[in-house]
């Protein structure tokens, strides 16, 4: 006798998955051309966040190795206006 384990894992699959297999998006030939357009316009817009801001970062520190001079990169203390109690 056979086991009934693709029954079993069925029956758990309905009551605690997702509802079965809905693989209706997954094989949608658009929705694979959306998402192939959607990582690659993902991918270029983090380049170019990446590249805004490393490469006057690496200017400035090349500038300040150059000159003798100490980098320093100052973060505002953003707390203050989050905890104000007004």
């Amino acid at each position: 006798m056979a086991c009934n384990c693709k029954k079993k894992v069925d029956l758990i699959n309905e009551k605690y998955g997702d509802g079965g297999n809905n693989d209706t998006w997954k094989n949608n030939p658009l929705s694979k051309i959306i998402q192939f357009i959607a990582q690659i316009a993902f991918g270029i817009l983090c380049g170019a966040i990446i590249i805004v801001m490393i490469v006057p970062m690496l200017i400035y520190v090349i500038l300040c190795i150059m000159f003798g001079r100490e980098a320093k990169f100052r973060i505002k203390d953003l707390n203050k206006y989050l905890n104000k109690n007004t």
